[in-house]
Order: structure tokens, then C-alpha cells, then sequence
């Protein structure tokens, strides 16, 4: 895959393997776009196995292993877990109690988006459509560009790191 082997922060993983997501989804798109719909369904399970990583319950070696094989979902668990423990440790640290809660929430909302993603993904391979899976998929990226670069979701013009808005790189940033 694109990052394995390759030692890295939990943060810095759930960034670089929802950017990679993104990648394949768009793949899918443009392979279903052009009529290919065999292509397009791979790069769909590919995008799920990214999300998943080789533990989750819906990866399959079959579709190709283009990620880490870590997966969003343990990187985005692991982030929380990990902002926890911080918390836990140094609880009148006011940095950390201030910036904790900012990399929980955006790791939930990664969590939340990359699964909803998954399913359209898991949808579009399961579709004897070209059209049908081209939109799936181009649902599929936009909640994976939500996951990655979050979302103004009250239209103030800032993406703050709370529940609802923040995605991958605002936890990143909070981290």
C-alpha cells in the first residue's frame, strides 16, 4: 500500500490515509464516468478497505491493498483514544484540556463520515449501474473531503474542531 511500513503518528495516519481514500474514490468516479464499470467497483473496494484497514470487517485482499492496511476508522478510534489518555493524565493541564476535546470531536466526525463513506462505497460495488456507482462514489468523496478538511456546518466561515465541523486536519492541528 501507499504508507506501509512506514511509521507514523495516529494523526498524521488518519490524515494521510483519508487524503489516499479520496484518491481512490475519485478513481472510481472517473472509471464509472467512463463507462468502465468493473474498474470503478475495485477502486470502490479499494476505498473501503482504505476506510477499514485489513481488520475491519468489510476489507477484502481481493479489491487490492493500496493503503496501510491500518485503516481510517482504527487510526480515527485511536486518535480519540489517545486525546484521552492525555487527558486523563495531565487533567489541570490547560492546554491539553483546551486542545483534547478539539482532536476527540474532530476524530468522531472522521469516524462518522469515513463510515457513512464506506457504506456509499460497499453500495456502488454492489450496483450493476456505471451512473448508479458514479454517484455513490462522488457521495463517497465528498464526505471524505469532509473527513479530511471538515466542514463549516453553521456557515460562519471557519472550520472549528468541534463535533459537526472539524475533520482529520483540524484534528491534526489541534493535536
Amino acid at each position: 500500500g501507499l504508507h506501509e511500513g512506514t511509521g507514523k503518528g495516529t494523526v498524521v495516519g488518519l490524515r494521510q490515509q483519508t487524503s489516499d481514500a479520496i484518491t481512490y474514490a475519485n478513481l472510481a468516479v472517473s472509471s464509472a464516468k467512463a463507462g468502465n464499470l468493473s474498474e470503478a467497483q475495485t477502486y470502490a473496494g479499494q476505498t473501503i478497505n482504505i476506510i477499514e484497514g485489513s481488520g475491519g470487517s468489510n476489507y477484502d485482499a481481493s479489491w487490492g491493498d493500496v493503503g496501510d492496511k491500518y485503516g481510517i476508522l482504527a487510526y480515527a478510534a485511536d486518535v480519540n483514544t489517545h486525546a484521552a489518555a492525555a487527558m486523563s493524565a495531565a487533567p489541570n493541564d490547560s492546554t491539553i484540556n483546551t486542545y483534547g476535546p478539539r482532536v476527540v470531536d474532530s476524530g468522531a466526525n472522521v469516524s462518522t463520515w469515513a463510515t457513512q463513506a464506506r457504506d456509499d462505497a460497499w453500495d456502488a460495488r454492489n450496483t450493476s449501474s456505471a451512473l448508479v456507482t458514479q454517484l455513490y462514489m462522488l457521495n463517497a468523496s465528498a464526505l471524505l473531503t469532509k473527513a479530511l478538511n471538515g466542514y463549516d456546518a453553521d456557515s460562519d466561515g471557519t472550520i472549528e474542531a468541534i463535533t459537526g465541523e472539524g475533520g482529520a486536519s483540524q484534528a491534526y492541528v489541534a493535536a
